[in-house]
């Protein structure tokens, strides 16, 4: 008598159990809860400690909020986050460039960042040859950062770029003269400029416009996608995109 209740008493302790484990692990597969992945790239992504902010974040915070998603943020090197969201089935990871490559790999969307790459140089350093074309800053030894699909580009052309895994340290190496030229939008330019103490120069020329969004893993069910796509175009439609750029224009 007594092995049946303890038979009975285990049973109903692996049930509880299993029904803990299944919630637990329906929580984390849950549709409504997306893993985001995210990296470094002041004044759109910034790290401090545990805290991650900056108007990358504060949008796709404010679209997952009107959607009625949850999320979990890891911030990674650039090119693991790509990596990272192609392997887990619910995992997104922002904002990063479409392109060929990438385009296949993802539900898209976008975009949450539209910004104008032009290309920096010191305030106090001359330039021997004017940049009037693309093809007139061939001599010159470009700043990028790894994962950026603009510095991909030139380097694709034939252009000298110097990669490195944080895009606002290029402002320092313009300061030491290790480069000639940054590639960058103007939010980060100007924000770089504060941080570094230095002056650079207005864009010596604005030669590509880049489109940066939410790349999601294609498991993740098409109408939360088409949901998110709806509400990110009304946060345009009313103003709030804008009303969250300029909150940021004023940094550091």
């Amino acid at each position: 008598m007594s092995g049946t209740k303890s038979s009975k008493a285990a049973l109903v302790l692996l049930v509880l159990l299993n029904i803990g484990f299944g919630t637990m692990t329906s929580y984390a597969q849950s549709p409504d809860h997306i893993q985001l992945a995210t990296f470094a790239d002041p004044p759109h992504i910034m790290v401090d400690g545990d805290k991650t902010q900056g108007l990358a974040v504060s949008i796709v915070e404010r679209l997952f909020k009107l959607v009625g998603l949850t999320f979990e943020l890891q911030v990674m090197p650039p090119k693991r986050t790509v990596i990272y969201a192609t392997q887990q089935e619910n995992a997104c990871v922002f904002p990063i460039e479409r392109n060929q490559e990438r385009e296949a790999l993802f539900s898209w969307v976008g975009p949450i960042l539209v910004t104008r790459t032009g290309l920096y140089a010191n305030a106090t350093d001359e330039l021997p040859t004017k940049i009037e074309t693309l093809m007139d800053a061939k001599q010159y030894v470009i700043g990028s950062h790894l994962g950026s699909g603009t510095g991909e580009y030139l380097q694709s052309l034939g252009f000298k770029v110097d990669f490195i895994p944080e895009n606002i340290s290029n402002a320092y190496k313009l300061k030491a003269k290790r480069i000639d030229l940054w590639e960058t939008d103007q939010l980060t330019a100007a924000y770089a400029s504060k941080v570094a103490k230095m002056d650079l120069s207005p864009s010596h020329l604005d030669f590509f416009t880049n489109l940066r969004g939410i790349g999601c893993n294609p498991a993740i069910p098409e109408a939360i996608i088409e949901k998110m796509r709806s509400v990110l175009h009304d946060m345009y439609k009313t103003g709030g995109v804008e009303r969250i750029q300029h909150s940021y224009m004023s940094l550091p």
